[in-house]
């Protein structure tokens, strides 16, 4: 659900033949052919010509809305705060406007390099925009959303624990939500994220082990539900390759006793990581089914529900975003392939990895794939006390 805005568009106001009117549904119309530069010129020729009209105020929450899906987030922002500072906003507008003002700062910041300290204020003032929110709607519709957009800021400036309790809120408050699993996996990398921490303190104690293992318990249950539910199909196939690098990090930090059974279920995750191919057609079918609903509800004509005809563009824009991003990545199989050889090392089955790297090496196009790989055949060769080849072996890595 990152951070699409519910947005509920009014209906156009009794003001038949208007010029103002006009602009309106132009802007409209425009709008909804998602054609945004060019309803931006329509929204802020009616605001600046017509600054009386009755339209007025809702064409300036479609500016800014279409503001932040171009980027233009300073306007956007600008146009949001006018609303919801305005007495006159209407009481469904200001809620729209709240919610939408959090996500415009959240993107805006996202935008931002790493090692930009503006960075991190956009994200903390996201923050307190998403929790001015909650607290003034506590029962909106955008609940869910505001929740995980919060989630998601705390995430980003290391704030985990903060970032666990909005997911639990949206994973025991929202279980049928159509975007719940969204929640779902980003608390299982936020648990397994705080296990990490926690065993990478030199030392940790018994206490903060016994913690960390619990909580890796807990990410692969969850990645285990993403899995089982497999109503988002690209989403499971991430879960199955973050279960195999959550059981991973489990077995290294577990008794001896405990390590072969996580480290073979590790193992059994990664092989059953899908190909790109598969996910990036899953993902268009998701974003065609929306697409669908939406011309379907369209065509009703006069009687189309302007609201569900939104709330589809909204969901669309985020399938679309998981879309680009799953086209813009590697195939994961290869790296789940890669991995698995780390996991007959720890298995100490030395054989197995090396002929599995050696089988993987002639498709092996990144360089750092690639070192990898024979970093795991000269760790086989080592394992195996063969000392001349393991140092042939780490030769060839270096």
């Amino acid at each position: 659900m990152l951070l699409s805005p519910v947005a509920t568009r009014a209906q156009t106001p009794a003001a038949q033949g208007s010029a103002a009117e006009g602009l309106y549904r132009e802007g409209d119309t425009l709008f909804d052919r998602r054609q945004y530069k060019e309803a931006i010129a329509a929204y802020v020729k009616l605001i600046q010509g017509y600054p009386n009209s009755e339209l007025v105020t809702d064409a300036r929450f479609h500016l800014a809305y279409a503001s932040y899906l171009t980027a233009l987030f300073d306007p956007a922002a600008d146009d949001l705060r006018k609303l919801i500072s305005s007495p006159t906003t209407p009481p469904e507008l200001l809620e729209q406007a709240a919610l939408l003002l959090p996500q415009v700062l959240f993107q805006q910041a996202n935008t931002l390099k790493p090692d930009d300290a503006a960075r991190k204020t956009g994200y903390e003032t996201a923050i307190t925009e998403f929790g001015n929110f909650i607290n003034k709607f506590p029962k909106a519709a955008g609940l869910e959303t505001a929740l995980y957009g919060r989630a998601v800021a705390y995430y980003q400036i290391a704030r985990y624990a903060d970032a666990a309790r909005d997911l639990r809120q949206n994973v025991a408050g929202f279980p049928n939500s159509d975007t719940v699993l969204d929640s779902t996996f980003l608390l299982s990398l936020t648990v397994a994220t705080q296990a990490n921490l926690a065993l990478s303190k030199d030392p940790h104690t018994p206490v903060e082990t016994d913690a960390a293992l619990k909580a890796y318990a807990e990410a692969e249950r969850l990645l285990v539900d993403i899995i089982r539910k497999h109503t988002d199909i690209s989403l499971a196939n991430d879960a199955q390759f973050q279960l195999g690098e959550t059981l991973l990090a489990h077995a290294s930090a577990s008794p001896e006793a405990l390590r072969k059974g996580l480290y073979e279920r590790a193992l059994a995750a990664y092989r059953a990581v899908e190909p790109k191919a598969g996910m990036v057609a899953a993902q268009e079918a998701r974003v065609r089914g929306i697409n669908e609903k939406r011309i379907a509800e369209l065509r009703k004509g006069p009687a189309a529900n302007r609201a569900v005809t939104h709330q589809l563009d909204d969901r669309r824009l985020l399938e679309q975003g998981k879309l680009e991003a799953l086209q813009a990545k590697e195939d994961p199989v290869l790296t789940a392939r890669i991995k698995g050889g780390a996991v007959y090392c720890n298995l100490q089955k030395y054989d197995e990895a090396r002929v599995l790297m050696n089988a993987l090496l002639p498709s092996i196009k990144k360089a750092d794939d690639d070192k990898l790989a024979l970093y795991y055949i000269a760790l086989s060769y080592a394992g195996q006390t063969l000392t001349d080849k393991a140092v042939a072996a780490y030769d060839r890595f270096q």
